[in-house]
């Protein structure tokens, strides 16, 4: 029909409500990409001065009919400023062809989009989609419910904490009570720009089960029942320097 020509969908808006990221099938402003194939791109309206800006607007991708096809958004700074999102096409140095890659946008006065890290396929047994959407109903083996979303942003935006089966340390993360891989929890900040694993046993012992960020069962009260839920659990600091999970791995002597 004719009203579906150029789907969107909202994602996120910043606390004060100035900044609203969505994403759109559209071309909606001059340099974002009109690829055939791929061509969802994320956009940030700014209520104040009615400016629309498009967050992904080229591609190293080589073929021309390749967009961004981005595939969610992870989170935002509280000052809308920054934010991390995952999409299938390459559009910064380090990502991966047709993967689920991981990237920071920063609307300095010279904007730029870094390459964080590739995740595991939405399409795989678990995945890691729940790292950007909320009720993808796949759950994955370290998600404490099908429909909780396991992607973190500092309200700063200087650093990200995300889930992911992938080992993106060398950490050797199989486990007996996992669907192939456990899912760990990983920290990216602009100190350091590299993923470290928070999660994982020091001692290199496998993982025994997966991380997660709550549980359904064991808490103060019972989880909401609409899907997804309405609320974030708070996990990461606001500088995002402290991050709190449960695991079934003994991490520490205590």
């Amino acid at each position: 029909a004719e009203e579906f020509e150029t789907p969107g969908a909202f994602l996120e808006a910043t606390p004060d409500g100035r900044f609203i990221f969505f994403k759109s099938y559209g071309k909606l402003t001059p340099s974002a990409g009109a690829a055939e194939r791929y061509a969802w791109n994320l956009y940030r309206y700014d209520v104040k001065t009615e400016e629309l800006l498009d967050l992904t607007p080229t591609s190293l991708d080589e073929e021309p009919e390749y967009g961004p096809e981005v595939q969610g958004l992870v989170g935002a700074s509280s000052d809308g400023q920054v934010a991390y999102f995952v999409a299938l096409g390459q559009l910064a140095p380090g990502s991966a062809p047709e993967s689920e890659n991981l990237y920071r946008y920063d609307a300095a006065s010279t904007p730029t989009i870094t390459f964080v890290a590739t995740l595991e396929s939405a399409s795989a047994e678990a995945g890691d989609a729940l790292v950007w959407d909320p009720h993808s109903g796949g759950g994955g083996s370290g998600a404490s419910s099908d429909f909780a979303k396991t992607g973190r942003v500092s309200a700063n935006g200087e650093a990200v904490v995300f889930g992911s089966e992938r080992s993106l340390t060398g950490f050797d993360n199989r486990g007996a009570h996992c669907k192939g891989r456990c899912t760990e929890f990983y920290r990216w900040s602009t100190a350091t720009e590299t993923p470290e694993c928070l999660t994982c046993d020091a001692t290199g012992a496998l993982p025994l089960g997966a991380a997660a960020l709550s549980s359904p069962i064991f808490n103060a009260v019972f989880p909401p029942i609409q899907e997804p839920a309405p609320t974030l659990t708070r996990n990461l600091s606001a500088d995002g320097t402290r991050f709190f999970f449960q695991t079934p791995d003994p991490l520490s002597a205590q």
